[in-house]
């Protein structure tokens, strides 16, 4: 799975307008793994963006390189709504680059 930038974040206007980045990255870390056809799995896990506790999607899927992960989760941080993105390898603790922005609970 190519990886451009493993971390990015994006203040959205409103909750609707995160929530529908949200169904976005969804949409595309499901049909670009299907289409690689690379197992995975897609859910939910309790997790921290920035200081915000939150609620992050999670894709796992098994790459030659190890288990990979992609994490978005919305939450305000210094009161800016922020929409944050990750893709990267997959641990406990997790590790760079998620972890720069990411903390799953």
């Amino acid at each position: 799975m190519p990886v451009r930038q493993p971390v990015t974040w994006v203040a959205v206007a409103d909750e609707r307008e995160g929530r529908r980045l949200m169904e976005t990255y969804a949409t595309l870390a499901g049909t670009n793994l299907r289409r690689l056809k690379i197992p995975f799995t897609q859910g939910a896990a309790p997790c921290r963006v920035g200081s915000a506790e939150t609620t992050c999607a999670r894709v796992l899927c098994q790459l030659n390189d190890g288990t990979r992960v992609v994490l978005w989760g919305m939450a305000r941080v210094r009161e800016r709504l922020l929409v944050a993105h990750c893709t990267g390898p997959y641990g406990s603790p997790l590790p760079e680059p998620c972890s720069s922005v990411f903390d799953l609970r």
